[in-house]
């Protein structure tokens, strides 16, 4: 998950972004046209993350942060998320993908005809 909030007014011109990973929480936030600064806090669960995610969401909307396009303003850093990243597939699985089908071809068909 990731959302983009900017707060503009006579006063301010500064983003927010938050950023879900996994179990993680970043909140990335500066002046508009700055690369600004991460905080990053673990939790238990995805979930956790989430909650405090969406409850962090609220409060910036009660002081008149609006959403904006999801990319607008810079968020964490790419060697923090890549830091962060769940594997997409574990190595046994990849192997067996990289195999070639084995199967008897007469077999293939039965079981694609059924």
């Amino acid at each position: 998950m990731r959302k983009c909030f900017q707060l503009v007014n006579e006063h301010h011109s500064k983003f927010w972004t938050v950023e879900v990973v996994g179990n993680t929480y970043l909140a990335t936030f500066g002046k508009i046209g700055t690369y600004g600064q991460t905080q990053v806090k673990s939790f238990p669960t995805n979930w956790q993350a989430e909650n405090k995610a969406y409850e962090m969401i609220r409060e910036k909307e009660g002081k008149g942060y609006i959403e904006v396009a999801e990319r607008r303003h810079p968020g964490a850093g790419k060697q923090l998320l890549d830091s962060l990243a769940v594997p997409t597939a574990t190595p046994a699985k990849q192997e067996a993908e990289e195999q070639p089908d084995t199967t008897p071809r007469r077999a293939r068909q039965i079981v694609t005809n059924l």
